[in-house]
């Protein structure tokens, strides 16, 4: 049996906190936060179409899919590249899917928002959401 690499276990760990991360940010839009405050177009017409629950955890699903099949194309198809590419985008989008779910228990306890972090990624957030697509 060969034994993991610490690539293949930087991989696996982002794989983990890629899903971990997802599972607090869709927990905590359920239960703190409805379509008329869901910020996300994609998921508010989403929550619109499928109702707020199923559409939550049905993107969920989508995520746990997607993110376990890009694991599996790196362990089937091993590459420097892939993985070291795979971790800092896992890293950042975990990262910001750890502060949404974090904002969105603060916000419903009224506490102000505090963490640097959160804040950028709040300020990115209504930036991107005024780009119009053509």
């Amino acid at each position: 049996m060969e034994t993991l690499s610490f690539m293949d276990l930087l991989v696996l760990t982002t794989a983990a906190l890629l899903i971990i991360s997802k599972f607090f940010d869709c927990y905590t839009t359920h239960k703190y936060i409805d379509r008329s405050r869901e910020t996300n177009p994609i998921g508010a017409r989403l929550m619109e179409l499928l109702g707020e629950k199923t559409a939550i955890w049905a993107i969920f699903l989508f995520v746990l899919l997607l993110v376990s099949a890009s694991a599996a194309y790196y362990f089937l198809f091993p590459s420097l590249f892939y993985g070291i590419s795979f971790v800092i985008l896992g890293a950042v989008v975990s990262t910001i899917q750890f502060a949404v779910a974090h904002f969105n228990y603060s916000f419903s306890k009224g506490k102000t928002v505090r963490n640097p972090l959160i804040k950028m990624t709040l300020l990115l957030h209504q930036r991107l959401k005024n780009v119009k697509l053509r």
